[in-house]
């Protein structure tokens, strides 16, 4: 099935290279902003007191996960009048704070405190094949890399001389490959609207660490796990913009609104449980690409014709 997914892609491939016309190469640049929301798979278990999948009594207090922006650099070049390869890479940093209490009703004085307060920096690289069919249509063929990693603390309290404090650490690297179409519609002379809609496959690459550190009396008991956790996602991703093209400087203003849907499934690993939970990722985004066609080269004169 896989072999013949990429014969069919790559049969897509040659006959645009062949059908388009040839020219001089072109590249593009520019910059992009995306000021995003951010609901992650991991919210549940950042607001976990206590390491289990029983619905414990607990209270949530000052829960705050705002929205953050995204910059980088957005690059293309064209091969010919069909094809186009682009680069868009994003990076930024979130806050994600809240305080938890726990009840823990097998102990008379026992409770699980947990204060995640972290920074998450977050970075994604899309890069996609355009093969233009005519006009309004073009085939995306993508593959993206997303990175990003956060540290979750918890102090839980058994009895006044038995206290557990726990620290983990989640890396998440994902490689994933897509397949979507885009639609250009011209609303008016220079002003177009972009409408693109792909999904995608991804096998995320998770380590969990975890350092736990158990307060008896006065002796430290120090325990220290690593778990890789198996998940496979599937996801979808549709962006919906307004570009207006500047001829006199070749630049192209781009806003408008993108989505992300991310569903995780899998067998889960200890307590970090991201099977079946998904990721929501939105915001508006504007970008200015500017673009550079080399010019044609003028025939030799014995080419010339009379």
């Amino acid at each position: 099935m896989k072999a013949r997914i990429a014969s069919i892609i790559a049969a897509a491939l040659l006959f645009a290279c062949a059908a388009g016309e040839a020219r001089a190469a072109g590249f593009q640049i520019g910059a992009i902003g995306w000021y995003t929301w951010w609901k992650p798979s991991f919210e549940k278990w950042m607001l976990q007191g206590f390491p289990t999948t029983t619905n414990l009594p607990r209270l949530v207090k000052d829960y705050s996960f705002p929205q953050s922006p995204l910059f980088g650099p957005v690059l293309g070049i064209d091969f010919n009048d069909r094809v186009n390869l682009t680069a868009i890479f994003t990076g930024g940093k979130y806050r994600f704070r809240a305080s938890v209490l726990t009840l823990l009703p097998f102990s008379a004085n026992g409770a699980a405190a947990a204060h995640p307060d972290v920074s998450i920096n977050k970075y994604d690289l899309d890069t996609a094949l355009n093969i233009t069919l005519n006009r309004f249509v073009k085939i995306i063929i993508g593959v993206k890399y997303q990175n990003y990693s956060f540290t979750k603390t918890r102090l839980m309290s058994m009895s006044p001389t038995w206290a557990e404090y726990s620290r983990d650490s989640v890396s998440f690297n994902a490689l994933s490959g897509g397949f979507g179409f885009g639609f250009t519609f011209r609303l008016v002379q220079n002003l177009y609207l972009i409408w693109s809609l792909s999904a995608r496959y991804q096998h995320p690459f998770i380590i969990l660490r975890n350092n736990t550190y158990l307060l008896i009396s006065t002796p430290v008991i120090p325990m220290r796990n690593r778990y890789m956790p198996n998940y496979n996602s599937v996801a979808g991703n549709s962006t919906l913009s307004l570009a207006y093209v500047i001829e006199a400087i070749s630049t192209t203003i781009t806003a408008g609104f993108r989505y992300q849907y991310l569903y995780t499934f899998g067998r889960d690993m200890q307590d970090l449980h991201l099977s079946t939970e998904s990721d929501h990722f939105y915001g508006v985004t504007l970008a200015a690409v500017y673009s550079y066609q080399a010019p044609e080269k003028e025939p030799l004169p014995e080419e010339k014709t009379e």
